[in-house]
């Protein structure tokens, strides 16, 4: 038999099992697993009652469990939120759980402030509309109401919102009808929250005026300051011995202002550089990074030479989620809030192996009718290794545009469910993992009549009972048919497994054929 070549599986120390997942042939490489858990890595505020820089001890029992963690208003509590919002159709619920990885705000940074400013007493009763981070917040207007009552019922309605309903923000009355608003964190990633007086309804009298259309704005206090490297040092280091792997959400991609957006390519790398060291062939723990990111569009999409930066070292494990928004109000849904929900959609799919193309996203704000991207900008963010949301025309849901998962011969991106690769991997994995004391030899050995010893025909006869029982799940066809195909060989003292390609149905390429003419009998 040849020696089989790997790149992943380093072959040591013995004992072990190490699956690697080789996809040079098929065009495309793997995303990142059969994924259940989700970890979001945010800052903490001082009510958490979580340790900064320390991973949670378990799961979170509840969304209550996560939001008492990291405290609320926080991002991370908002996240945990969104998380356990998300509704699947089919299920009826998200299938994850979810931990969590705290860390404290920058203190050296400044936080964003804005405010609301109510003119004139109301002459006419109504309701007021306002939308903030993508959220609509409803206050009731009495006739002959003060601005400054006014005020207070604006902030009260904003802060006895559920957590999953508001982003990170705080909002205080301090007085002559300005409600504030203020970040719950310091730094330059949450200037990109939106800001917008929706509708007065009948109110007539008051007018509302907002500092700025973000938090960002420069009319108010732009939050300035970003987390440093060495600010995850530790958060990493506690990260490095947590075993349940999954889905990492951060909510670290902008730096700058609503004027003068740019990608952060100091957090993201770190986190890149983390998953795939744990997602590796050596520990068998698959795992991925989601970011968000609000774009305008246009001729330069401010994302893709970031990702492309990030492609340099294994981005098939990274994922960036981009939303449309106007250039100038970027309204909607705050980047931590569509990251996460992001993941909850990916691990809550009850087949690994679907293509997420049109997917609907929960509860996230559309963007307006000219705001949608155009087939020429989805098309630059899929080939940048993006994955574009995006409004179908007079719909009110944002939608996935294909789900970007793996990396073709040609250098594009492309999607075809790549977590069916890890689950029958995990498959394989315990299998194998039963075998590791066994001791092995050739095939054309003598195999004495005992239980300790195999063969690589028998490891091999095995994993097809495997492979059938995979095949009835659907993620694994033709596997009669291609079983000869499947290479068992000893190599020293390491057992060496390679599979074709033709037995994982996600990697089947399509080619069409129009002919002029059609031959009789075709």
């Amino acid at each position: 038999m040849p020696t089989i070549t790997f790149v992943e599986a380093v072959g040591g120390p013995v004992p072990a099992v190490e699956i690697e997942l080789n996809l040079s042939g098929s065009g495309g490489l793997p995303d990142g697993g059969q994924i259940r858990s989700i970890i979001v890595v945010a800052e903490k505020v001082a009510a958490g009652t979580q340790t900064a820089d320390t991973v949670s001890a378990t799961a979170y029992g509840s969304g209550a469990d996560g939001i008492a963690a990291f405290g609320t208003t926080s991002p991370g509590a908002a996240m945990i939120a969104a998380i356990y919002d998300y509704y699947n159709s089919e299920t009826g619920r998200a299938k994850v759980e979810v931990w969590g990885a705290c860390i404290d705000e920058d203190a050296g940074s400044v936080a964003a402030i804005q405010t609301c400013t109510v003119a004139n007493n109301a002459t006419a009763a109504g309701v007021l509309t306002l939308r903030i981070g993508g959220k609509l917040f409803t206050v009731s207007v009495t006739n002959g109401m003060t601005p400054a009552n006014q005020e207070i019922a604006i902030a009260a309605a904003f802060n006895n919102a559920l957590e999953k309903d508001r982003p990170p923000l705080l909002a205080t009355a301090p007085g002559a009808g300005v409600a504030t608003f203020t970040a719950s964190v310091k730094g330059a990633h949450m200037n990109n929250i939106g800001l917008e007086t929706v509708s007065q309804g009948s109110i007539t009298g008051s007018t509302y005026t907002w500092s700025g259309t973000t938090m960002g704005a420069v009319a108010g206090t732009a939050g300035v300051g970003a987390l440093a490297a060495g600010d995850f040092t530790a958060v990493i280091a506690a990260l490095e011995s947590f075993s349940a792997a999954g889905q990492y959400v951060i909510p670290w991609t902008e730096v700058g202002n609503a004027g003068a957006l740019a990608f952060d390519t100091v957090v993201p790398p770190i986190f890149r550089d983390h998953v795939i060291s744990q997602g590796d062939a050596s520990n068998m723990i698959p795992a991925t990074l989601r970011m968000a990111w609000k774009d305008s569009g246009g001729a330069a999409i401010g994302p893709v030479a970031a990702v492309a930066a990030l492609d340099t070292n294994d981005c098939e494990r990274v994922s960036l989620a981009i939303a449309p928004y106007s250039a100038v109000e970027m309204s909607g849904s705050w980047e931590g809030e569509i990251a996460a929900r992001y993941a909850a959609m990916r691990a809550s799919e009850p087949h690994y192996g679907r293509s997420f193309d049109g997917l609907p996203f929960s509860d996230i704000a559309t963007s307006a009718p000219g705001d949608v991207f155009t087939k020429a900008e989805l098309t630059t963010l899929l080939n940048g290794g993006c994955t574009p949301l995006n409004t179908p025309r007079n719909g009110d849901t944002v939608q996935i545009v294909r789900d970007v998962c793996c990396r073709t011969d040609l250098g594009l991106f492309d999607t075809q469910g790549m977590d069916a690769l890890d689950y029958i991997r995990e498959d394989w994995e315990a299998t194998l993992v039963a075998q590791r004391r066994l001791s092995i030899v050739e095939d054309t050995a003598d195999l004495p009549p005992v239980e300790f010893i195999t063969q690589p025909k028998v490891i091999k006869a095995l994993l097809r009972s495997r492979a059938d029982l995979l095949a009835n799940a659907g993620y694994m066809t033709n596997v009669a048919e291609n079983w000869p195909s499947v290479t068992v060989n000893l190599s020293g003292s390491t057992l060496q497994i390679a599979v074709p390609i033709d037995l994982i149905p996600a990697l089947h390429n399509i080619m069409v054929r129009i002919d002029a003419t059609v031959p009789p009998g075709a």
